[in-house]
């Protein structure tokens, strides 16, 4: 749970910066536990979300995962039926799949978009070439994890670490801006930290102490 909560947090986190604030379609490829975090984050810091679209390879799963999390937000979740139908018009896509080959292609996207990508290589090297600005959670944990498009992009030459807007931090810090304008398209990517799962644990452990829950094992 704290692992689920954690990497979806960090997406709510990269929305809350580098998404429009009039954001109101809110695209979503894949439909498993990561889903429902990142959907949950994004809405959170996004309140202004109005229609979530969620494509998954599962149709039966897809159709399940959308009236579950239109209970969940009160807002209407809609399955569609391919990837494209979840991603064109939107101004949040997100994609949490385990796919091994891009599925994300440089056409659907459009000026002012925000994609953060979850999983592995999800989206077309083209997708992160062309978008304004490139933001990773940690530059040296999406090298070593040697798969998530920017990796990609590194390893066939066309992308170096000079080209990198930011990470995360220094974007939250205020060392870097995010968003800058409402044309840009940004592209995020994370892996996740270690860092962050002892930080949200620590957190919930002294809020749990604090009450007087949990049990000593």
């Amino acid at each position: 749970v704290i692992s689920a909560m954690r990497t979806g947090a960090v997406t709510g986190v990269a929305a809350k910066y580098l998404s429009r604030e009039d954001s109101t379609r809110l695209g979503m490829i894949g439909a498993g536990v990561q889903a429902r975090t990142q959907i949950r984050a994004v809405c959170h810091v996004r309140p202004s979300i109005q229609e979530v679209l969620v494509f998954d390879l599962n149709p039966e799963r897809c159709r399940a995962f959308a009236a579950e999390m239109e209970r969940v937000l009160g807002i209407p979740v809609r399955p569609v039926a391919s990837a494209k139908e979840a991603a064109e018009g939107v101004d949040i896509l997100i994609t949490a799949t385990t796919t091994a080959a891009p599925i994300v292609k440089e056409e659907w996207m459009r000026p002012g978009m925000l994609y953060a990508q979850v999983g592995g290589y999800e989206a077309e090297i083209e997708v992160l070439l062309n978008s304004d600005k490139v933001v990773l959670d940690d530059w040296t944990e999406v090298m070593h994890r040697g798969l998530a498009t920017p990796y990609q992009a590194v390893a066939a030459g066309r992308f170096s670490r000079e080209q990198l807007h930011a990470e995360l931090g220094e974007i939250v810090n205020g060392t870097k801006p995010g968003r800058e304008s409402a044309t840009e398209r940004i592209f995020f990517n994370a892996v996740g930290m270690g860092i962050e799962d002892v930080a949200f644990a620590t957190d919930i452990l002294r809020n749990a102490q604090s009450r007087g829950l949990g049990q000593r094992i």
